[in-house]
Protein backbone atom coordinates (compact mmCIF):
# COMPACT_ATOMS: atom_id res chain seq x y z
CA UNK A 1 0.00 0.00 0.00
CA UNK A 2 2.85 2.38 0.79
CA UNK A 3 4.21 1.95 -2.75
CA UNK A 4 0.76 2.69 -4.19
CA UNK A 5 0.49 5.92 -2.18
CA UNK A 6 4.01 6.93 -3.22
CA UNK A 7 3.18 6.22 -6.88
CA UNK A 8 -0.06 8.21 -6.61
CA UNK A 9 1.78 11.17 -5.09
CA UNK A 10 4.48 11.00 -7.77
CA UNK A 11 1.80 10.90 -10.48
CA UNK A 12 0.10 13.93 -8.95
CA UNK A 13 3.38 15.84 -8.87
CA UNK A 14 4.04 15.07 -12.55
CA UNK A 15 0.50 16.13 -13.46
CA UNK A 16 0.91 19.38 -11.51
CA UNK A 17 4.15 20.12 -13.32
CA UNK A 18 2.32 19.76 -16.65
CA UNK A 19 -0.76 21.70 -15.43
CA UNK A 20 -2.94 18.61 -15.87
CA UNK A 21 -3.98 18.29 -12.24
CA UNK A 22 -7.70 17.64 -11.66
CA UNK A 23 -9.62 19.61 -9.01
CA UNK A 24 -8.46 18.96 -5.44
CA UNK A 25 -11.86 17.49 -4.52
CA UNK A 26 -11.38 14.67 -7.03
CA UNK A 27 -7.90 13.87 -5.77
CA UNK A 28 -9.04 13.92 -2.14
CA UNK A 29 -11.95 11.59 -2.92
CA UNK A 30 -9.62 9.16 -4.68
CA UNK A 31 -7.18 9.16 -1.77
CA UNK A 32 -9.83 8.76 0.93
CA UNK A 33 -11.70 6.07 -1.04
CA UNK A 34 -8.47 4.11 -1.36
CA UNK A 35 -7.69 4.54 2.32
CA UNK A 36 -11.05 3.20 3.51
CA UNK A 37 -11.23 0.52 0.85
CA UNK A 38 -14.27 1.81 -1.02
CA UNK A 39 -12.54 1.97 -4.38
CA UNK A 40 -12.55 -0.94 -6.83
CA UNK A 41 -12.16 -3.70 -5.87
CA UNK A 42 -14.30 -3.27 -2.76
CA UNK A 43 -12.72 -3.98 0.60
CA UNK A 44 -13.82 -7.34 1.94
CA UNK A 45 -12.37 -8.23 5.32
CA UNK A 46 -11.49 -11.88 5.84
CA UNK A 47 -12.68 -11.78 9.47
CA UNK A 48 -15.74 -10.13 11.02
CA UNK A 49 -15.06 -6.66 12.32
CA UNK A 50 -14.61 -6.37 16.08
CA UNK A 51 -17.55 -3.97 16.24
CA UNK A 52 -19.81 -6.96 15.51
CA UNK A 53 -18.98 -8.27 18.98
CA UNK A 54 -19.42 -5.04 20.93
CA UNK A 55 -22.68 -4.44 22.76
Amino acid sequence: MEREVKRTVEDAIRMAERDELPPVEELWTDITDDAVGTSNPPFTPSKPHISNYLF
